[in-house]
């Protein structure tokens, strides 16, 4: 408590919050970096977290930026969002619980003074789902899917195509690829060979007309073959896409009876745009139908093509419409809208 009676002292005697150290930092990075150290953070008593907490609060109350950077590439969100990823790797449930909440109000503390979620040089929301590298059961899905309803209260955009420069190499894994490819491929040399072979009758008849609707055919078959595998290659790019690959390396999330990890797919589901939404439900349901039947993969398809079959419902509509108007900064301006209560809340919580 010393300290921070310390600091709003400094604070009310005009210091400034964002003065800018010998090594670059400033004084919400030099509170935070700590944090990385997963070993730091066990050791942290509930007192000195209140504490940590509350300097974190004054630094802002008097005009710290929650934005600022370290060394020009490391911000107080990236920080955070590395701390609950390592977070994860704790052996005990009870401490990655304790750790997460006490991450979580500081994360929300920034929030709440303006911090950017799109203002880092990855798509913050794809770092989110890295984490399902580190999970050790599903009950860290529950957390992973908290830290994402948060994000995207506050603004995130949940309908970003990743980009080759940023996205990890499970959305390019050889499966994907050969899938997409294949798919293409197979198709051309197949109608080429059919193409080929009516050809062949066709000369021996009539050369001029048969030929040219032959070429024809297989030209708008080649036409067709590209533009899916291009299209296939940008919604396996989406955010979505990338979630459920990542948890297709995870027997014990495909297999929870609970099927814990629809929750963050129907978050997406309830927050992205139309088309985007669609057109990846469409590839993720392509994909596996071309996948010999697995006992592993059988809930995560029902759950894909319930969804690629179900159009959301008008109440779903009216508030994706509602969170689009307010830039998706739902948090922030939630309070201003003139509704009741509980549509206030069924606006803000896209669980329900």
């Amino acid at each position: 408590m010393d300290v921070c009676f310390e600091l709003l002292s400094m604070m009310i005697e005009d210091s400034d919050p964002n003065i800018v150290g010998r090594d670059g930092s400033v004084p919400i990075m030099v509170l935070l970096i700590p944090l990385i150290n997963k070993d730091t953070l066990q050791h942290y008593t509930h007192s000195m977290k209140v504490c940590f907490v509350n300097c974190i609060r004054i630094l802002l109350q008097h005009g710290a930026n929650p934005n600022c950077s370290y060394h020009h590439n490391l911000t107080p969100l990236q920080v955070l969002v590395f701390t609950v990823s390592e977070n994860f790797t704790l052996s005990s449930d009870t401490l990655r619980q304790t750790n997460f909440d006490f991450i979580k109000n500081i994360l929300l503390l920034l929030l709440q003074h303006g911090l950017d979620c799109n203002q880092t040089y990855q798509n913050i929301l794809q770092a989110v789902m890295d984490m399902v590298r580190n999970v050790r059961d599903v009950s860290d899905l529950n957390r992973i899917h908290d830290l994402t309803l948060t994000l995207i209260q506050y603004g995130a955009d949940p309908n970003i195509v990743l980009s080759n420069m940023t996205t990890g190499g499970a959305i390019y894994s050889n499966e994907i690829a050969r899938f997409g490819d294949a798919l293409g491929l197979t198709g051309s040399s197949s109608e080429s060979n059919g193409a080929g072979g009516a050809g062949t009758v066709a000369n021996s008849g009539n050369t001029n007309g048969n030929s040219s609707v032959g070429e024809t055919a297989a030209t708008r078959q080649s036409l067709g073959d590209t533009s899916f595998r291009n299209s296939f290659r940008t919604n396996s790019r989406y955010l979505l896409f990338y979630y459920i690959v990542l948890i297709t390396k995870k027997d014990f999330i495909l297999n929870d009876p609970d099927v814990t990890f629809t929750r963050i797919i129907l978050l997406f589901y309830a927050t992205m745009q139309h088309d985007t939404l669609y057109n990846c439900l469409k590839s993720l349901h392509n994909f596996y139908v071309a996948q010999v039947p697995s006992k592993k993969t059988e809930q995560l398809i029902a759950v894909i093509s319930s969804l690629y079959r179900k159009p959301r419902s008008l109440k779903q509509l009216s508030r994706l419409a509602i969170y689009e108007s307010l830039n998706r900064k739902l948090a922030q301006n939630v309070n201003k809208l003139k509704l009741p209560g509980m549509l206030k809340d069924y606006v803000l919580n896209f669980d329900k």
